[in-house]
Order: C-alpha cells, then sequence, then structure tokens
C-alpha cells in the first residue's frame, strides 16, 4: 500500500526529503561543509608597528643620540618578532648618523 503523503514520483508534497535522506552531495541538516560559513582560513592578522621604530625616527630629528639607540633597538625587534617599521627604523639610525656628523663638522669648521 502507498503512502497517501507521497506523489507517486517519490518526492515528498512540501519538497522536503524525509528525516535523514539528503540528495547526493548535500551535507546533513545542521552540517555546513567545511570552508563555508565560518570555517573559512582568514589570513592571520597584520603584525603592528614596531614602537621603538617609531620612536627612533622622532628622535632622529630631536636627539640624535636616542635616535640611534631606539632604531637599533627598533631594528633588532622587528628581525625576531616579525613587526612592521624596518623602512622607519632604518631611516632613523640614517638621519641620526647624519646629524651627528653634520653637528661634527659644523663644530670642527667654527673652531678652525
Amino acid at each position: 500500500m502507498s503512502d497517501p503523503n507521497q506523489n507517486p514520483y517519490g518526492q515528498n508534497p512540501y519538497g522536503q526529503q524525509p528525516y535523514g535522506q539528503q540528495p547526493y552531495g548535500q551535507q546533513p541538516y545542521g552540517q555546513q561543509p567545511y570552508g563555508q560559513y565560518g570555517y573559512q582560513n582568514y589570513p592571520p592578522p597584520a603584525p603592528g608597528w614596531n614602537g621603538f621604530a617609531i620612536a627612533g625616527f622622532i628622535c632622529a630629528f630631536l636627539c640624535s643620540i636616542l635616535g640611534i639607540i631606539f632604531s637599533a633597538i627598533a631594528l633588532n625587534q622587528i628581525k625576531s618578532r616579525g613587526e612592521r617599521g624596518q623602512g622607519l627604523a632604518i631611516a632613523g639610525l640614517v638621519i641620526s648618523i647624519a646629524s651627528i656628523v653634520i653637528g661634527i663638522a659644523v663644530v670642527a669648521s667654527s673652531n678652525a
């Protein structure tokens, strides 16, 4: 005897599959396939800026000695931690060294 709720073609009249039976290639109810809806592999967040690199760049204009110290510390930390700011640290070193060399040249030329 046939079920009165099923049409003669074997499908539920409401368009739903009977409980526990899914069409080929579909996930069971309540389960999402890997890679969709919350299971995606997002890239890790970008590393932050190194504070010593920023401080070294700023101090390069204000106090060259501190600019050299902070920039050198920043380069070591950036290498070990993988942070951002290598360009700032290098610029801080170059500007600090150039400022010291120019300062020494000015003092030497004024005494001569």
